[in-house]
C-alpha cells in the first residue's frame, strides 16, 4: 500500500539556536486519511514487470484482495518472469497460499521460495517498494502539499507512481537480484531469524 506522505526518506535538519520552529525546517504531519493505493509488481534480474494498481471491486473494501484476485493477477503478469528453473518469491501473506493459487503455480512447475516468518524482507521486492516511494517524493514533491480532494489526489498518486516506476534503473534491479545469495546466507546464519535485510 502506498499512502501519500508515508515511506519518504527521513531528512535530518541541523539548525542554529533561534531557528527551531522555522517553517522550512519542519516536515508537517498531515492529520486524517490521505489518499492511498495498493500496488503489485514483480521483477527478474534487470527486467521490471508492470506496475499493477489493485482497484477495489463492488462490495469490497479498498485495499482488500483475495485468492481469486491473486490468481487473476498471476495469470496476467507472471508469464515472462517465471521461466524454467526460476524461483518465484512472494511474501508470507495468507492470500498467496490460497489453494487455487498454489495449485496454479504447481501446474506450471513454478517453484515458490519458502520464506521464514521472521524475515519478511528477505524478498527484494520490499526494498524495491521502499526505493519507489523515495523516488516518488523526489520526482513528485507536489503530492505532499496538495490540497486537492481525496479522489483527485488518488488519481494524481496513481499517475505519479506509474511515471516513477518507469524511471527505476536496471542497475538497481540488478543489485537487488545479485544480493539474493547474501540474503539467503544471512537467513541461514540467523537460523530463520532477523537479518539486516
Amino acid at each position: 500500500m502506498v499512502r501519500i506522505g508515508e515511506g519518504k526518506r527521513r531528512i535530518w535538519v541541523f539548525r542554529r539556536p533561534g531557528e527551531v520552529w522555522r517553517e522550512n525546517h519542519i516536515d508537517p504531519y498531515i492529520k486524517g486519511s490521505r489518499a492511498g493505493v495498493m500496488i503489485w509488481s514483480c521483477f527478474s534480474g534487470t527486467d521490471l514487470g508492470d506496475l499493477v494498481i489493485i482497484r477495489s471491486h463492488a462490495g469490497k473494501r479498498t485495499g482488500t484482495i483475495n485468492g481469486m484476485d491473486i490468481l487473476n493477477l498471476y495469470q496476467q503478469q507472471l508469464g515472462p518472469f517465471c521461466q524454467e528453473d526460476s524461483v518465484f518469491m512472494q511474501d508470507n501473506a495468507p492470500v498467496h497460499s490460497a489453494t487455487i493459487v498454489t495449485d496454479w503455480l504447481q501446474e506450471r512447475s513454478i517453484t515458490v521460495m519458502k520464506c521464514p516468518p521472521y524475515s519478511p524482507d528477505l524478498n527484494p521486492i520490499e526494498h524495491l517498494w521502499s526505493y519507489l516511494k523515495q523516488r516518488l517524493y523526489i520526482q513528485h514533491p507536489d503530492l505532499l502539499n496538495s490540497r486537492k480532494g481525496k479522489n483527485q489526489l488518488k488519481d494524481d498518486l496513481i499517475n505519479a507512481l506509474e511515471q516513477t516506476w518507469r524511471t527505476i534503473p536496471e542497475t538497481y534491479l540488478a543489485s537487488l537480484y545479485k544480493s539474493m545469495k547474501d540474503r539467503c546466507h544471512a537467513v541461514i546464519r540467523a537460523r530463520g531469524g532477523y537479518t539486516r535485510y
